[in-house]
């Protein structure tokens, strides 16, 4: 049974459905077992907490994207921070196609433990996803730090501009 938080503003506005919140008013979503309601976010939440600057996940990606969207399963890492399991995730997406001519890739090395084969975080292609979206590798969540991360997050602030010091790619 998943439940996530939303926030006592969030339940008193009406930004959250009313079947969404106890007769107590607590900032709690319910199950969808307990309201018979659909999920606001279209299935089950199966992580346990919010996702973490530089952690990895496998993302479900539409499966009917346009080129050059990304499409199917494939490793994330987390470019956002102060997240919450009912708010969108912004996330850099890893391919295992070599990414050599592309000036906004970066090759990574294995990111996730149960795939062997090297991944480049293609930093032009930031998504914002839903939870629902992201799962653990095996349980277990791995997390970019260090040198690698800073440079992922580097790139992908210099491909949609970083006003904060004055450089644009446009």
């Amino acid at each position: 049974m998943t439940k996530g938080l939303f926030s006592d503003r969030e339940c008193q506005s009406g930004t959250v459905p009313p079947s969404w919140v106890r007769a107590s008013g607590s900032a709690h979503m319910a199950t969808i077992e307990e309201t018979g309601d659909s999920s606001p976010f279209g299935g089950k939440i199966v992580l346990n907490s919010a996702p973490k600057l530089g952690e990895v996940y496998w993302c479900s990606f539409h499966h009917d994207a346009l080129k050059p969207e990304f499409h199917k399963r494939r490793p994330v890492m987390v470019a956002s921070y102060r997240n919450h399991l009912s708010g969108p995730i912004l996330v850099i997406p890893f391919s295992t196609l070599p990414q050599d001519g592309n000036p906004w890739a970066i090759r990574a090395g294995q990111i996730v433990p149960s795939d062997q084969r090297t991944s480049w975080a293609v930093c032009n292609h930031l998504y914002t996803v839903s939870c629902e979206r992201l799962t653990p590798d095996r349980g277990r969540v791995p997390r970019i730090k260090g040198q690698l991360r800073a440079e992922i997050l580097a790139l992908a602030r210099q491909w949609i501009a970083d006003p904060v010091r004055g450089k644009s790619p446009y």
